[in-house]
């Protein structure tokens, strides 16, 4: 079954199982409205945030620039009346000939709209990664990318975005999890669950070798596994999912934590006529986290939480060097309040620090219009869509990495209809980590009490910096 395809049926049971009526009485909205709103949010596509390379060698040097299919897009801003519009062009490399290709873009500080060669792509959502499938907009030569803003924004608000390509024969999504036996035998039986999503953009189907390959956090081989398997064509559906289970038997792991933050290297693999014509690294760590009685709990034993509220700074380099000092300060968690840089999960995944992830709710236009009132939007059904998506984006994005090890619905923002459909969809599409809402007020839909966090910058005013070449060691990509 298809992950996406799932976790839109469950969203779409759990709302219908809660009647609007739980609404505050000022909202107007239908039954009609509300199921709009909500199909809007189903029917975009969400996917976990990588990289894609076409020789093992690029993916040995762990940088996305080192990629044949990455293109880092460099724009212009142009005001035009009370909007800005901010222009990239790029030229489409020979090797991308037969390939699909995608933007993405990094969190902006407002909701846009994204054109490429003049045809509208889509909606770019508030301060949230999106990806937009560009390919039937696409030319031979020089290529236009627009975002279109409504306000004025300056040189200095230009958004960071790229363009990347993927065989049309390609692995859409993945899922990589660890399921451990027991407590007792944990390290030698446990069973590693990897499974693909695959994509085939030719309208007949495709043979196709797909696999993968692990190494421990000592560069050892630990396991590799391929398959051959027959993806039908576009039009047909061209999807297919396929799922390796591997017992770790007589292979001890090493446990992700706070305090030993081990991470195996795993590749994914496509191959044509044996042929490699895609890899996707990524970093995992072994191990569960879960929740009791309203504590966390990561390899059975439970988390003493010393939280701080943090967002990455302009560039990696000066993230990697707050983080480190905030965990010499005693810091192991940082609360979000909204999606971070990919390179930020990589730090805290190689660093050893614990994320409660958060989707950034209440930032839609209508929030935006009624921002003396953003409360109201927590309990308008019109607006449930907006929450949902968000949700999904996260959840989708950041469900393999390591260091998320929990869920929040964001900055506080009064409670209700919505923020109770939001809780119920992440429970249902990921029952082991919690979710967490500041806000909750004492109400259910929060798994844990308030996180007390302090504010990041007064640690690190109170912080030395690390020593060059520690700086330098955590910098790198």
């Amino acid at each position: 079954m298809k992950s996406s395809r799932l976790y839109a049926v469950l969203a779409a049971v759990i709302f219908f199982a809660v009647t609007i009526e739980t609404a505050d009485a000022q909202n107007t909205a239908t039954p009609a409205d509300v199921r709009r709103s909500m199909n809007a949010a189903l029917e975009r596509t969400v996917r976990a945030d990588f990289m894609t390379y076409t020789l093992r060698e690029e993916v040995e040097r762990r940088q996305r620039t080192a990629s044949q299919h990455y293109v880092p897009l460099d724009f212009t801003v142009q005001h035009i009346g009370d909007k800005t519009v901010m222009r990239a062009e790029f030229d489409v490399p020979p090797l991308w000939l037969d390939r699909a290709m995608f933007v993405r873009t990094e969190a902006m500080q407002t909701c846009a709209r994204l054109v490429v060669n003049g045809r509208e792509a889509g909606e770019i959502t508030c301060r949230m990664q999106e990806e937009f499938d560009i390919t039937p907009f696409f030319t031979d030569g020089p290529n236009r990318v627009e975002i279109r803003a409504t306000g004025i924004y300056g040189a200095d608000a230009r958004p960071q975005a790229y363009v990347f390509s993927q065989p049309m024969v390609r692995i859409e999504d993945f899922l990589v999890t660890v399921v451990p036996q027991d407590s007792i035998h944990r390290g030698r039986h446990d069973t590693l669950v990897v499974k693909l999503m695959l994509r085939n953009g030719y309208n007949f189907p495709e043979p196709t070798n797909v696999g993968y390959d692990i190494y421990d956090p000592n560069n050892r081989l630990q396991n590799y596994d391929f398959r051959d398997m027959r993806i039908p064509g576009a039009i047909t559906g061209g999807r297919d999912t396929i799922e390796f289970r591997e017992l770790m038997y007589g292979r001890p792991t090493h446990l992700w934590s706070a305090e030993h933050p081990a991470l195996y290297t795993m590749t994914l693999i496509v191959r044509q006529g044996r042929r490699p014509t895609e890899y996707i690294p990524i970093r995992i760590g072994f191990g569960k986290t879960e929740f009791a009685a309203g504590r966390l709990i990561r390899n059975d034993r439970p988390v003493e939480i010393n939280a701080a509220r943090y967002a990455a700074a302009a560039d990696r380099r000066t993230t990697a060097d707050e983080l480190a000092r905030l965990k010499r300060a005693g810091i192991n968690t940082i609360l979000l309040s909204a999606p971070q840089p990919y390179w930020f999960y990589d730090l805290t995944d190689e660093l050893g620090i614990y994320v409660f992830d958060s989707p950034s709710t209440g930032c839609d236009e209508r929030c935006r219009r009624e921002h003396a009132r953003p409360e109201r939007n927590a309990n308008d059904p019109a607006v449930i869509g907006p929450y949902i998506y968000r949700a999904r984006a996260m959840f989708a994005r950041n469900r393999n990495r390591p260091s998320v090890v929990g869920w929040s619905l964001g900055e506080e923002h009064g409670n209700g209809y919505n923020l109770y459909q939001t809780y119920r969809w992440l429970r249902e599409a990921d029952p082991a980590r919690p979710v967490i809402y500041n806000g909750a007020a004492g109400e259910w839909n929060s798994d844990m009490p308030p996180i007390q966090a302090v504010d990041a910058h007064e640690v690190l005013s109170r912080t030395p910096a690390p020593a060059p070449a520690r700086a330098a060691q955590n910098a790198r990509r």
